[in-house]
């Protein structure tokens, strides 16, 4: 399955791929993602559990696993039609390992830990969806993970093999849900970046500002502080509308908003400003021979499309790395 699954994964229509066995631990990673995924399912089962396929529910976090597992089953479904076999693999790959595994289960953890009839619905729903979607792709280990489903739900099940392709009309796209789950893993985002950008640990607890002109922001951060505050690991977080920058505060940019973390006496200030200021040097040599490439008509005459398109997002992504150690160095000088 790992195998099938990473071959699958790499390998685009026209396009050679040099193999060697480092290739195929993407497969095996991501086979051992759903097989936890699954155990971890089944082992928070006890309790209530409400059939979300008939009563949709209504948390913010439930309503956009089911969107996101509704544009996946479309995008899969449309691939799949077409032959194009990779772009299927693909959206399930992004679907199982970002959003349902490292966002929705990280989200609905103390709610499943609880009493809440509609995480552990959602949950087995979803398993169910995602499992038949992956059947074709990894056919012995979703066989296996279905039965294991079956039992502990109590359902009589056949072979998935035999099981009707999903088709959930009544879990459609939820753009509102999708759009504020977006300005939650902005703040989360933005706080792991300052992490990364700093000497401050992964699990250090830090303290945040937030700052966000918007209304709606200020609403969908307020609903949601508490599952912001256990992702992102914050001991508190203070959400304003305006405000001057903290001094000695480190700082990411969201679409809509700005946190700004402050930087405890631990950190050596000036040894931090040397070292983003040389990884400012690196990048922006970086950043001069992708934007040299995109701009040779040889490169672009030749490259394929994918190839391109990976090209200009790297030097999106470099701009923007700059953009915000240009902005934390400009408050530590």
């Amino acid at each position: 399955d790992a195998v099938r699954f990473s071959l699958i994964l790499l390998t685009r229509e026209g396009q050679d791929v040099k193999l060697s066995g480092d290739r195929f631990e993407m497969g095996r990673r991501f086979t051992n993602k759903i097989w936890n995924a699954t155990r971890f399912v089944i082992g928070h089962l006890e309790g209530e559990r409400r059939d979300v396929a008939a009563t949709p529910p209504t948390a913010l976090e439930d309503r956009w696993i089911l969107s996101r597992l509704a544009r996946t089953r479309a995008e899969v479904t449309r691939a799949l039609t077409e032959y194009d076999f990779n772009d299927a693999a693909t959206a399930l790959y992004r679907f199982v390992w970002n959003d349902f595994c490292d966002w929705y289960l990280e989200i609905s953890k103390s709610r499943v830990t609880g009493d809440d009839a509609d995480a552990r619905g959602t949950l087995v729903h979803v398993l169910d969806q995602t499992l038949r979607l992956l059947h074709p792709f990894i056919p012995f280990q979703t066989e296996v993970l279905w039965k294991a489903l079956g039992e502990a739900t109590g359902e009589e099940r056949g072979l998935l093999i035999t099981t009707p392709w999903p088709d959930d009309s009544r879990h459609g796209i939820d753009a509102e849900a999708e759009e504020e789950i977006e300005i939650l893993q902005g703040l989360v985002h933005s706080v792991r970046a300052i992490r990364a950008l700093t000497t401050l640990g992964e699990r250090k607890p830090l303290e945040a500002l937030v700052v966000a002109p918007g209304e709606r922001e200020r609403r969908v951060l307020a609903d949601t502080q508490e599952r912001a505050k256990a992702l992102a690991y914050l001991s508190s977080m203070e959400l304003v509308a305006s405000a001057e920058r903290p001094e000695n505060s480190a700082v990411a940019v969201a679409a809509g908003f700005e946190v700004f973390v402050p930087l405890g006496d631990e950190v050596d200030l000036g040894a931090l400003a040397d070292t983003l200021e040389r990884r400012v040097g690196k990048l922006e040599k970086g950043l001069a021979a992708v934007t040299s490439k995109l701009a040779n008509p040889g490169f672009l005459a030749k490259a394929s499309p994918d190839v391109v398109e990976a090209e200009r997002e790297r030097s999106q992504e470099m701009q923007r790395e700059l953009d915000l150690l240009g902005r934390n160095l400009a408050g530590l000088r």
